[in-house]
């Protein structure tokens, strides 16, 4: 009979999936750099920015400065990349979890965009 050890395990699993996900991800095609010289491919970039369009965008803004949920705007040098998919995947106060809505690959693409897209460095 096989224990059941709860939520932890699987997450942290996912974690790891992602973390691959990224790896795979960044080391094909044209890529940019994050806020703390983190890799993105240019097809995880574009596939994130359509996922926060549709699922982050209403309560974080449109370019991430906040509103109904917390501003985004240099999220990557305030979180780090595991910190910031673990929100994702979990949700925090009002913010609700991912982990059923959006798969690896998608968590990971949207924590790229948002990582980049709203760096305090780009201004």
């Amino acid at each position: 009979m096989r224990a059941d050890y709860g939520l932890q395990p699987m997450l942290y699993r996912l974690g790891v999936c992602l973390v691959i996900v990224t790896l795979v991800a960044c080391s094909s095609g044209t890529s940019s750099y994050g806020p703390i010289n983190e890799t993105y491919s240019a097809s995880a970039l574009e596939a994130g920015e359509a996922i926060y369009a549709s699922n982050c965008s209403v309560c974080h803004g449109q370019n991430g400065e906040g509103g109904i949920g917390s501003r985004l705007t240099g999220i990557g040098h305030r979180l780090s990349y595991s910190s910031h998919v673990k929100i994702v995947l979990q949700g925090r106060r009002s913010m609700p979890a991912f982990s059923r809505r959006l798969d690896a690959a998608e968590i990971s693409a949207v924590v790229a965009y948002q990582r980049l897209a709203f760096s305090e460095s780009k201004k």
